[in-house]
């Protein structure tokens, strides 16, 4: 089990320099920001902005410039007065320089190393830029692509220096490789807006797990099936024990692999969802079988959700697990399915334990943490 790592949003203050209750903007002029997205899939960097924009404050116009909508799960249509670039232009970087001469922000955005290597690019070779470059890590991956990973590395260690501000989601991001380079890093946490009402919590639940997340390899689904398979010979496991939320490239593979290994009764995949709460609400722990991780919105959701959750060693998250959470200690499936025997033999959860975790986890919520954003925008264009 993991021991609770912080007491309140002051620890963490002391931990990332960042305090998400007593957040001050400094400076009240008006800053305009372009977003840089690669497609508004439904991964944290993107449902991140989404929650970041609903609590942009007044003093801040922003701008969307869109690379790749071919991916698009996520709109922003319920924002007002955000104005969107989808760039369908073969040469995007001569179109991002007509976007920025359009726009003239005084901040610019990016959250992958390609779109920080692109802008960083276009940075070094402009005359005298205006903007600053922000850069959100989210991940400690550079590229999964095997041929592309040291070129990659060496571009964005190579253009690092045209970076103004690194933003990590977590402290475990603050130290991977997307900000060893970095000038200058700050930790702020992004938290979930997930409500819950009392009412509909269950007043018990048996043991269910959930996977929430991209259906990719580095979060394991394939693996986690294979688990759920060697469970199912040691207990006897209810309907709906594992339930899938998500898609991504590996999806047929993953509806093949439920049918061929007989589990169509114990794991029921339901692709990708834009509310996760029913999911959560009938589930008692969040499951993380990843290789690598940030710090995943759905960890904030699930504790919000009063969930417990059970993750591999994977860097992310650490932050936030507390007493009920499993934190494993390696990535071996006889450490993975000796922690699900404890949780099944466990008996279950009650409303009354989730009630707890939730308003235990309140300070977890984008309205409090988001600012702290802001805060750091504020200051980072005060100072030129």
């Amino acid at each position: 089990m993991r021991e609770k790592k912080f007491e309140s949003c002051s620890e963490i203050n002391s931990t990332s320099k960042v305090n998400p209750q007593a957040h001050v903007i400094l400076w009240h002029v008006k800053i305009h920001i372009l977003e840089v997205v690669n497609g508004m899939g439904m991964g944290g960097a993107e449902k991140g902005l989404v929650a970041r924009l609903k609590h942009c404050p007044d003093f801040i116009s922003t701008s969307v410039v869109n690379l790749n909508s071919r991916i698009d799960a996520i709109t922003l249509s319920e924002l007002k007065n955000i104005k969107v670039f989808t760039l369908k232009y073969l040469f995007k970087n001569i179109a991002l320089l007509r976007i920025l001469k359009e726009v003239n922000p005084n901040v610019v955005v990016v959250r992958t190393p390609r779109d920080l290597v692109r802008l960083a690019f276009i940075s070094k070779f402009a005359k005298k830029p205006t903007w600053k470059l922000v850069f959100e890590a989210h991940s400690n991956v550079v590229t999964t692509k095997v041929l592309l990973k040291l070129p990659m590395k060496l571009l964005l260690h190579r253009m690092s220096s045209k970076v103004d501000l690194t933003i990590a989601i977590s402290k475990n991001v603050s130290q991977g490789i997307l900000c060893k380079k970095a000038k200058r890093i700050e930790i702020i946490y992004y938290g979930s807006d997930l409500e819950v009402p009392n009412s509909m919590y269950p007043n018990s639940l048996t043991p269910r797990l959930l996977f929430v997340g991209r259906l990719v390899a580095i979060k394991r689904p394939l693996w986690l099936l294979e688990q759920i398979k060697l469970l199912k010979e040691l207990y006897s496991l209810p309907e709906s024990f594992l339930m899938i939320v998500g898609s991504g490239p590996l999806q047929k593979r993953l509806v093949e692999r439920i049918s061929n290994l007989g589990l169509e009764r114990e794991v029921k995949f339901f692709g990708f969802q834009e509310d996760v709460l029913p999911f959560m609400l009938s589930s008692t722990h969040l499951i993380s079988p990843s290789l690598t991780e940030g710090l995943p919105i759905t960890f904030y959701e699930a504790k919000l959700a009063g969930m417990r959750i059970i993750t591999t060693p994977s860097g992310g998250g650490t932050e936030i697990l507390d007493n009920e959470d499993i934190l494993l200690n390696d990535f071996e499936s006889d450490t993975f399915l000796r922690a699900l025997g404890k949780v099944i033999e466990s008996g279950g959860v009650t409303k009354n334990e989730r009630l707890e975790i939730s308003s235990r986890s309140f300070w977890m919520r984008s309205s409090h943490l988001i600012p702290t954003y802001y805060d750091a925008i504020s200051k980072l264009v005060k100072e030129s």
